[in-house]
């Protein structure tokens, strides 16, 4: 997967890779946001999902319409310090009004819409 991610960006300096496997803090405890920053915008980014199978099955594309944003956090019980990503999508007119992000931010086909991977 990232041989295919790098050869479509050619551009191997800027690879972020999210994963949660081996994290030991309760996620769902408060953060404080110590700092975000745009680290990609438009065609210059892949996003690769993780899909529902009882094995390693992968969705990668470009979303058009973009952002995305390093946030530095840092846990309020723990201390635990780490970086998350946030995607912003701005072009969303397109989008099945039954989209779950439409229904939890009460948003609607043409908003925009934060993604955060968990």
């Amino acid at each position: 997967m990232v041989t295919s991610v790098t050869q479509s960006l050619g551009d191997t300096h800027n690879i972020r890779v999210v994963s949660m496997d081996g994290v030991r803090t309760d996620a769902l405890m408060p953060y404080k946001i110590m700092g975000v920053n745009q680290i990609a915008e438009g065609r210059s980014l892949i996003a690769c999902h993780r899909l529902s199978f009882p094995y390693g099955v992968y969705y990668c594309h470009q979303p058009r319409g973009a952002t995305t944003f390093s946030v530095s956090l840092v846990g309020s019980k723990d201390g635990a310090r780490f970086d998350a990503y946030a995607m912003c999508h701005h072009q969303t007119t397109g989008w099945k009004p039954e989209y779950i992000a439409f229904k939890v931010l009460g948003e609607q086909p043409g908003s925009t819409v934060p993604f955060f991977p968990a």
